[in-house]
């Protein structure tokens, strides 16, 4: 059974699970430091990971994801803390739904990569319209970490035991960083794009300067992810 996010949001809107990124406080010392103050949280999902807490510092969030379930999963956590939301059902690898220069800053935490190269340079693109000059993005991504066993191809994951298992992938014919999730109870054949961090420098260098890259690891202690930070 192939199980979506959307399935999910609707299913366990306020579980802080594995889609629900742990990185945004990361950003917080630095934003203290400059005039934020309008922020863009894009595939938000349930808000948990990067909406909610921004509302908690007192910014003026604005959210969106493709699914409806994830807006409505947004909303109803937001309330539960006493705030509104600005949330809208939108495509991060499809135009934006802002003006230009909209935004001080723009995030996306565990999202951009789940598709091609093309699409992610897209979202940079409307990443870098809406969000003024001289503003921020941070974003998180996923390293390279695909391994190969007897011409099939992995990566690993620490199993609630303890223990390592394996999640196989299927590569993309094109793109060898593409790669297609074949664990059939979750995310089954969801794109995944796997960054060097020489890849990953190189086409942020195309929309975005001062970039920083740092290397967070998970609590999966087989699986880490670049922090990205930004300057439009």
């Amino acid at each position: 059974m192939r199980i979506t996010h959307a399935d999910v949001w609707r299913t366990r809107p306020s579980e802080k699970n594995s889609f629900v990124s742990n990185e945004v406080h990361l950003s917080f010392p630095f934003l203290r430091k400059k005039r934020i103050k309008k922020v863009l949280d894009i595939a938000c999902g349930n808000g948990l990971g990067v909406s909610l807490p921004l509302l908690r510092e007192g910014y003026d969030v604005y959210s969106f994801d493709k699914w409806k379930a994830s807006i409505k999963a947004l909303e109803k956590n937001a309330r539960k803390e006493g705030f509104n939301t600005r949330g809208r059902v939108s495509d991060m690898y499809k135009r934006f739904p802002y003006k230009p220069s909209f935004f001080d800053a723009s995030f996306c935490f565990q999202a951009i990569y789940h598709g091609s190269l093309l699409q992610i340079e897209s979202a940079f693109r409307e990443i870098q319209r809406v969000t003024k000059k001289g503003g921020y993005f941070f974003g998180t991504f996923i390293p390279y970490y695909i391994k190969r066993d007897k011409g099939r191809y992995f990566f690993n994951y620490t199993k609630n035991n303890g223990k390592i298992g394996r999640i196989y992938v299927k590569l993309d014919k094109d793109d060898p960083f593409l790669c297609y999730n074949l664990a059939k109870n979750c995310e089954y054949m969801v794109p995944h794009y796997y960054f060097t961090k020489d890849k990953l420098r190189s086409t942020l260098r195309k929309y975005f300067r001062d970039i920083s890259i740092k290397t967070v690891p998970r609590k999966d202690r087989c699986i880490s992810i670049w922090f990205v930070r930004c300057r439009i």
